[in-house]
């Protein structure tokens, strides 16, 4: 397997262990992304609320919102437009996917 289509996870393993007799590209699940189909160590990730995220591909998310994709291949949601603030549903701070601009 040379390469995978975008918005595909290349997977490498059989019963946990790398198999180069396994690998395949599966396509993420609706509304999943992935920065690099390539690279093995990325996963399918869930898109963000109120971004749109089709075929395994981030479509982006509020108008003129800056986004960036951190060192796990996770868009981190970096600047609002004026008039809007950061925001996060809930306290716990674990998942990117709960990123949003508020009005």
């Amino acid at each position: 397997l040379r390469a995978c289509p975008l918005g595909h996870q290349l997977v490498s393993t059989a019963d946990g262990k790398f198999n180069v007799n396994a690998q395949r590209c599966k396509l993420c699940s609706p509304n999943y992304y992935i920065t690099d189909s390539n690279n093995p160590s990325r996963v399918c990730l869930e898109c963000p609320v109120h971004a749109r995220c089709q075929g395994g591909i981030f479509l982006g998310g509020a108008p003129e919102a800056t986004w960036e994709v951190d060192s796990t291949g996770e868009f981190k949601l970096m600047r609002c437009i004026a008039g809007y603030s950061y925001s996060r549903f809930s306290s716990s701070n674990v998942s990117l996917a709960e990123q949003n601009c508020q009005f």
